[in-house]
Protein backbone atom coordinates (compact mmCIF):
# COMPACT_ATOMS: atom_id res chain seq x y z
CA UNK A 1 0.00 0.00 0.00
CA UNK A 2 1.45 3.37 -0.97
CA UNK A 3 1.46 6.25 1.50
CA UNK A 4 -1.39 8.74 1.38
CA UNK A 5 -0.12 11.89 -0.35
CA UNK A 6 0.31 14.89 1.93
CA UNK A 7 -1.95 16.92 -0.35
CA UNK A 8 -4.93 14.71 0.52
CA UNK A 9 -4.32 15.12 4.26
CA UNK A 10 -3.79 18.84 4.32
CA UNK A 11 -5.93 20.96 6.57
CA UNK A 12 -7.61 24.15 5.44
CA UNK A 13 -5.71 25.47 2.40
CA UNK A 14 -5.90 28.96 3.94
CA UNK A 15 -3.83 27.69 6.87
CA UNK A 16 -1.20 26.34 4.51
CA UNK A 17 -1.18 29.54 2.52
CA UNK A 18 -0.85 31.57 5.70
CA UNK A 19 2.06 29.47 6.97
CA UNK A 20 3.81 29.50 3.59
CA UNK A 21 3.46 33.31 3.47
CA UNK A 22 4.71 33.69 7.03
CA UNK A 23 7.79 31.51 6.55
CA UNK A 24 8.72 32.77 3.06
CA UNK A 25 7.43 36.31 2.55
CA UNK A 26 6.42 37.95 5.83
CA UNK A 27 9.82 39.43 6.67
CA UNK A 28 10.16 40.94 3.20
CA UNK A 29 6.63 42.28 3.29
CA UNK A 30 7.42 43.96 6.59
CA UNK A 31 10.48 45.49 4.99
CA UNK A 32 12.96 43.33 6.89
CA UNK A 33 15.84 41.64 5.18
CA UNK A 34 17.81 40.99 8.34
CA UNK A 35 17.49 41.65 12.03
CA UNK A 36 19.98 44.51 11.71
CA UNK A 37 17.83 46.32 9.22
CA UNK A 38 15.13 46.80 11.86
CA UNK A 39 17.57 48.94 13.82
CA UNK A 40 18.55 50.93 10.74
CA UNK A 41 14.91 51.48 9.75
CA UNK A 42 14.12 52.75 13.24
CA UNK A 43 16.77 55.39 12.76
CA UNK A 44 15.34 56.41 9.37
CA UNK A 45 11.68 56.59 10.42
CA UNK A 46 11.93 58.00 13.89
CA UNK A 47 13.17 61.51 14.43
CA UNK A 48 13.83 62.90 17.90
CA UNK A 49 11.70 65.96 18.74
CA UNK A 50 12.01 67.14 22.30
CA UNK A 51 11.18 64.04 24.32
CA UNK A 52 8.81 62.36 21.81
CA UNK A 53 9.20 60.49 18.56
CA UNK A 54 7.24 61.13 15.39
CA UNK A 55 6.77 58.45 12.76
CA UNK A 56 6.25 58.98 9.04
CA UNK A 57 3.23 56.64 8.76
CA UNK A 58 2.97 56.78 4.95
CA UNK A 59 6.50 55.50 4.54
CA UNK A 60 6.00 52.49 6.80
CA UNK A 61 2.39 51.58 5.89
CA UNK A 62 3.37 48.47 3.85
CA UNK A 63 5.54 47.35 6.76
CA UNK A 64 2.65 47.84 9.19
CA UNK A 65 0.24 45.84 7.02
CA UNK A 66 2.70 42.95 6.91
CA UNK A 67 3.24 43.17 10.66
CA UNK A 68 -0.51 43.24 11.24
CA UNK A 69 -0.94 40.12 9.12
CA UNK A 70 2.02 38.34 10.75
CA UNK A 71 1.09 39.14 14.33
CA UNK A 72 -1.67 36.53 14.89
CA UNK A 73 0.42 33.91 13.13
CA UNK A 74 3.39 34.64 15.37
CA UNK A 75 1.23 34.55 18.50
CA UNK A 76 -0.17 31.13 17.53
CA UNK A 77 3.31 29.83 16.68
CA UNK A 78 4.56 30.98 20.06
CA UNK A 79 1.97 28.71 21.68
CA UNK A 80 3.55 25.66 20.02
CA UNK A 81 6.45 23.54 21.18
CA UNK A 82 9.79 24.52 19.57
CA UNK A 83 9.85 21.21 17.69
CA UNK A 84 6.42 21.94 16.17
CA UNK A 85 7.56 25.40 15.06
CA UNK A 86 10.65 23.84 13.49
CA UNK A 87 8.54 21.30 11.60
CA UNK A 88 6.24 24.03 10.27
CA UNK A 89 9.22 26.15 9.24
CA UNK A 90 10.80 23.15 7.48
CA UNK A 91 7.52 22.20 5.78
CA UNK A 92 6.33 25.64 4.70
CA UNK A 93 9.48 27.71 4.64
CA UNK A 94 12.13 28.35 2.05
CA UNK A 95 13.91 25.05 1.44
CA UNK A 96 17.26 26.81 1.01
CA UNK A 97 16.94 28.21 4.53
CA UNK A 98 15.86 24.85 5.95
CA UNK A 99 18.76 23.05 4.32
CA UNK A 100 21.23 25.38 6.04
CA UNK A 101 20.62 23.21 9.11
CA UNK A 102 22.51 20.49 7.21
CA UNK A 103 25.81 22.30 6.54
CA UNK A 104 27.51 19.36 4.83
CA UNK A 105 24.68 19.08 2.29
CA UNK A 106 25.81 19.71 -1.27
CA UNK A 107 23.60 21.26 -3.94
CA UNK A 108 23.40 17.90 -5.71
CA UNK A 109 22.25 16.17 -2.52
CA UNK A 110 19.64 18.87 -1.91
CA UNK A 111 18.38 18.45 -5.47
CA UNK A 112 18.21 14.68 -5.11
CA UNK A 113 16.36 14.93 -1.79
CA UNK A 114 13.89 17.34 -3.39
CA UNK A 115 13.23 14.94 -6.26
CA UNK A 116 12.84 12.05 -3.83
CA UNK A 117 10.63 13.68 -1.21
CA UNK A 118 9.12 16.74 -2.93
CA UNK A 119 7.19 18.95 -0.49
CA UNK A 120 8.45 16.94 2.49
CA UNK A 121 12.12 17.56 1.71
CA UNK A 122 12.65 19.98 4.59
CA UNK A 123 10.99 17.71 7.15
CA UNK A 124 12.32 14.31 6.05
CA UNK A 125 15.83 14.55 7.59
CA UNK A 126 14.27 15.10 11.02
CA UNK A 127 11.41 12.64 10.53
CA UNK A 128 13.90 9.96 9.45
CA UNK A 129 15.91 10.01 12.66
CA UNK A 130 14.32 6.91 14.23
CA UNK A 131 14.36 4.86 11.03
CA UNK A 132 17.95 5.95 10.45
CA UNK A 133 18.95 4.75 13.94
CA UNK A 134 17.12 1.44 13.48
CA UNK A 135 19.01 0.86 10.25
CA UNK A 136 22.26 0.86 12.26
CA UNK A 137 24.06 2.57 9.42
CA UNK A 138 27.09 4.72 10.03
CA UNK A 139 26.18 6.97 7.12
CA UNK A 140 24.95 10.50 7.88
CA UNK A 141 21.15 10.72 7.69
CA UNK A 142 21.11 12.70 4.42
CA UNK A 143 23.42 10.18 2.68
CA UNK A 144 21.28 7.35 4.05
CA UNK A 145 18.08 8.99 2.72
CA UNK A 146 19.54 9.47 -0.74
CA UNK A 147 20.79 5.87 -0.84
CA UNK A 148 17.42 4.67 0.47
CA UNK A 149 15.62 6.55 -2.29
CA UNK A 150 17.90 5.09 -4.97
CA UNK A 151 17.47 1.54 -3.64
CA UNK A 152 13.69 1.90 -3.17
CA UNK A 153 13.17 1.51 -6.92
CA UNK A 154 14.39 -2.09 -6.89
CA UNK A 155 14.49 -3.20 -3.24
CA UNK A 156 11.25 -3.91 -1.35
CA UNK A 157 12.79 -3.38 2.07
CA UNK A 158 14.21 -0.01 1.02
CA UNK A 159 10.86 0.97 -0.52
CA UNK A 160 9.10 0.07 2.74
CA UNK A 161 11.66 2.05 4.78
CA UNK A 162 11.26 5.07 2.48
CA UNK A 163 7.46 4.83 2.76
CA UNK A 164 7.78 4.72 6.56
CA UNK A 165 9.93 7.88 6.52
CA UNK A 166 7.40 9.63 4.28
CA UNK A 167 4.50 8.63 6.56
CA UNK A 168 6.39 9.86 9.61
CA UNK A 169 7.17 13.19 7.91
CA UNK A 170 3.53 13.58 6.84
CA UNK A 171 2.33 12.77 10.36
CA UNK A 172 4.71 15.32 11.90
CA UNK A 173 3.62 18.05 9.47
CA UNK A 174 -0.06 17.27 10.07
CA UNK A 175 0.31 17.23 13.86
CA UNK A 176 2.19 20.55 13.87
CA UNK A 177 -0.27 22.15 11.44
CA UNK A 178 -3.23 21.01 13.51
CA UNK A 179 -1.58 22.32 16.68
CA UNK A 180 -1.06 25.67 14.94
CA UNK A 181 -4.70 25.80 13.81
CA UNK A 182 -5.90 24.96 17.32
CA UNK A 183 -3.62 27.60 18.90
CA UNK A 184 -4.83 30.20 16.42
CA UNK A 185 -8.49 29.41 17.14
CA UNK A 186 -7.89 29.59 20.90
CA UNK A 187 -6.12 32.94 20.53
CA UNK A 188 -8.97 34.23 18.36
CA UNK A 189 -11.58 33.20 20.95
CA UNK A 190 -9.57 34.63 23.84
CA UNK A 191 -8.67 37.82 22.11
Amino acid sequence: MSPIPLSSLRPDPRTESELRWFFTAAAGEMGLRSNWEAYAREGMYLTRRRSTYSVDIASIMPDLRGAHRASPIMRALNELEPEQRGILSAAYGDLRETMKAWPALTENQAAELTLAFRDLTGVVPWAAQEAHQRSRTTRPVVDWLIRLHRRAKSDRAAAAAKAEVVREAEAQVMAATRAFSAAKKLRRRAG
